[in-house]
């Protein structure tokens, strides 16, 4: 039987994802700032190509999402610090 985390060091887990996730959309928001190349011949008259729109809104929903993870990070590292007073208090 694997013991469970603590709530501080899920929510140390969280900030850490919301951190990649905020990194990640940083870049891609860095990206779409550049100009555009040309498209070359050698791509596939076929496909469909990403539009840096797209990328931009998937990196404005990284946002969204990776400060709501990082909000609840922080709020279970509070309520785990807050647990481990009670219970030392219970204890004492």
């Amino acid at each position: 039987m694997t013991p469970l985390p603590s709530l501080s060091a899920a929510g140390l887990g969280l900030i850490e994802r919301a951190d990649r996730r905020l990194a990640e959309s940083a870049r891609t928001f860095t990206r779409s700032a550049e100009p555009l190349a040309a498209p070359t011949e050698d791509a596939d008259a076929g496909a469909a190509p990403a539009t840096p729109q797209d990328d931009v809104i998937a990196a404005a929903v990284g946002v969204i999402y990776g400060r709501t993870a990082f909000e609840i990070g922080v709020k279970l590292i509070e309520v785990g610090r807050d647990t481990e007073k009670l219970l030392l208090d219970v204890v004492a």
